[in-house]
């Protein structure tokens, strides 16, 4: 959490008081607006460079949490760049994000297996609601993963969602094929894949 804070915790704990307690009088609140600031004017990379260093560069006690409330995906891209190439973790963020850049809310993920959970919490990170899992196992229709039902492409076209995203990087022509004969009588369905 100190290196790499979610969204919601650099907001949330961003308001925390600190006090070194090494005989200080004051406290200073994790997050201020001369930290951000200080953050804007030297950049991200001088900025968490300066702040290794210690506090006394802007008195800054908590140089990610600065960072995470200005670039809330700051980090995790970080993260994802150092990962090894050919990962669909990778591929899934750079889907979701054409996905936001569309101006999608919601969407439905085919896919319920790992690979589709992994696309779900890209989705959620970027505030983009889920509303099914659409696997052909029928053996999950009816159970929840992630507080999300899994449904059948049938049911899903039934409640008349035509928006999906693949949950998956095996075998995505034959997905889109499918996805598509399903809705051919009820309008193209728009699609989004990894590759």
């Amino acid at each position: 959490m100190i290196e790499m804070p979610t969204p919601d915790e650099a907001e949330q704990l961003g308001g925390l008081l600190h006090d070194d307690n090494f005989g200080s009088k004051a406290c200073r609140r994790l997050w201020d607006a001369a930290a951000d600031e200080l953050m804007q004017r030297d950049g991200v990379e001088r900025f968490l460079e300066l702040s290794s260093y210690g506090w006394r560069y802007g008195n800054v006690y908590w140089p990610q949490l600065i960072v995470t409330r200005r670039y809330p995906l700051y980090f995790f891209q970080q993260h994802l760049k150092r990962r090894r190439r050919g990962s669909y973790v990778v591929a899934f963020h750079a889907l979701v994000a054409r996905i936001v850049a569309d101006g999608v809310r919601e969407l439905m993920i085919y896919g319920a297996g790992e690979a589709g959970r992994v696309l779900f919490q890209l989705a959620a990170m970027q505030g983009l609601r889920v509303l099914f899992f659409i696997d052909k196992k029928q053996h999950l229709w009816g159970k929840s993963l992630e507080g999300v039902q899994v449904v059948s492409l049938e049911e899903a076209a039934s409640k008349g969602n035509a928006v999906f995203a693949v949950g998956s990087i095996a075998y995505l022509d034959e997905i889109r094929g499918e996805i598509e004969r399903r809705y051919a009588p009820l309008g193209r369905p728009r699609i989004y894949t990894a590759y």
